[in-house]
């Protein structure tokens, strides 16, 4: 499987991505300020959006989170079954349905892995996706 079924990257601005979620402005601001791991990426396998939280929980910054794809933070035993659910996800299959308690790790600053449990919906606006994450503990 691997890396082949993302597409190539291209420059996507905050601005465009705040305009495709538009009427979720104000949605966007509140998950901000929970304590909740929001998302929103594309196709090409980069967090595109990425809630402060995150710090809070791996300790990598906004701009390292967005500045690779989300693989390199996840576990390489959860590797293969993330992106299987990623190439089925709505960005991918318009027959998608919605995932709710998918679970894989992602690293931690430092060391360790953190334990995610996923939930999105099969709504796509403009080729951008948003999904959550809470985090349900963290191991060596």
């Amino acid at each position: 499987m691997g890396a082949t079924m993302l597409r190539q990257r291209e420059t996507i601005t905050d601005a465009q991505i705040d305009a495709a979620f538009e009427d979720d402005r104000n949605f966007t601001e509140l998950v901000d300020a929970a304590n909740i791991l929001y998302i929103v990426t594309d196709v090409t396998g980069y967090f595109l959006k990425v809630s402060k939280f995150w710090e809070v929980v791996t300790g990598f910054t906004v701009k390292e989170l967005k500045s690779k794809p989300w693989t390199a933070f996840i576990h390489p035993l959860d590797i293969d079954k993330s992106l299987s659910l990623f190439a089925s996800g709505p960005l991918f299959d318009k027959n998608a349905k919605a995932v709710k308690g998918f679970k894989n790790r992602y690293k931690v600053k430092g060391d360790g892995w953190v334990t995610l449990e996923w939930s999105y919906t099969e709504e796509v606006k403009n080729g951008l996706c948003m999904a959550f994450a809470i985090p349900k503990g963290v191991e060596p």
